[in-house]
């Protein structure tokens, strides 16, 4: 089957001006490219779902220069709410459930994220005010304030991840923002619902 449509939407996630091979054959589903725009990017996918046995799915994924406040990267106070984004994944898992799916996804992919703004904190003002410290009562006041709300400009935010077993570990995520550079690591344990990130400013 080759599709074409105005839309093709799951949950928050939506392609526009989809093009699609698709094929099932013996129980093998195909979809050898997926093409359209997505958060006013590319959209470009391929992968398969073999049911013949336990159903095993492997896929490629990738989105380049998508708007990142369309595609709604966000969380609690801190929200990256404008910048370009290059996104790429490549994963493999087998599974007679959802959960199993998920337990076993193994693969990898690349994060970038380009003249971007994050809200929430104001890297800028913390520098600062770091430099008009005097006293204790200074440090303290500084730490109940520092991330009170405000923006912070960066240039570049990077970082690659691998897949193993549904836990998805990051050891490179890098941020050049105004005065300050940042670097995280961390883990997504995606069949517990479970993040561990971490995250330095210099």
């Amino acid at each position: 089957m080759k599709l074409t449509a105005v839309a093709l939407s799951y949950d928050k996630y939506r392609v526009d001006k989809p093009e699609a091979q698709i094929s099932l054959k013996n129980g093998v589903l195909n979809v050898p490219a997926l093409k359209g725009t997505m958060f006013q990017g590319m959209f470009d996918m391929k992968g398969a779902l073999d049911a013949t046995a336990t159903p095993k799915l492997t896929g490629d994924v990738a989105v380049s220069k998508a708007n990142i406040k369309e595609a709604l990267f966000s969380t609690g106070n801190i929200n990256v709410a404008d910048g370009t984004l290059d996104f790429a994944m490549k994963l493999a898992g087998a599974g007679a459930s959802p959960f199993d799916l998920v337990s076993s996804l193994n693969g990898n992919g690349s994060l970038n994220v380009a003249n971007g703004v994050v809200r929430g904190f104001d890297l800028k003002a913390v520098s600062d005010r770091l430099n008009n410290i005097n006293s204790y009562l200074d440090f303290i006041k500084f730490l109940g304030t520092s991330m009170s709300g405000g923006q912070t400009n960066f240039s570049k935010l990077a970082g690659t991840f691998v897949i193993d077993k549904g836990v998805v570990r990051t050891t490179d995520l890098a941020m050049q923002a105004d005065a300050a550079t940042g670097a995280g690591t961390g883990t997504i344990d995606l069949p517990n619902w479970m993040i561990d990130m971490k995250a330095d400013f210099t």
